[in-house]
């Protein structure tokens, strides 16, 4: 009788492992990014320079209250971040240490720059330093 009862218990421990180890990462704060649109061919989640240049196009025109016509792109660089802050660290945070790739977008409107920072998995940010 003691074994089946040890048996039960091993099995219910090991249940209520995986369990709480699949639920480990609910919770956590992503940072702010729009899903991509497309997917590159081969690339599973993998952004192309395109539709990362159309995601931050249209969120400086939702920022600005502005068509996305009266935007124009300056540059769009690929680039390889020192660590998860895209090259642009907010005071106060703290970041993987890992090399991140994605791009550096500069955009003009209404005769100002701004500087777009992403990776190639769909978070971006504009950096205001």
């Amino acid at each position: 009788m003691k074994i089946k009862q040890f048996a039960l218990l091993s099995i219910l421990t090991l249940t209520l492992v995986l369990v709480l180890s699949g639920c480990a990462g609910l919770g956590m704060e992503e940072p702010t990014s729009t899903p991509a649109p497309t997917q590159a061919e081969g690339e599973e989640g993998v952004w192309t320079k395109e539709e990362v240049v159309e995601a931050v196009k249209a969120d400086l025109a939702e920022r600005l209250e502005i068509d996305q016509e009266e935007i124009s792109v300056v540059s769009a660089e690929s680039r390889d971040w020192e660590d998860a802050s895209l090259g642009c660290p907010e005071e106060g945070e703290m970041y993987a240490q890992v090399i991140t790739h994605g791009f550096q977008i500069i955009l003009e409107a209404d005769g100002a720059e701004y500087d777009y920072r992403t990776d190639d998995l769909g978070s971006f940010k504009l950096c205001e330093q």
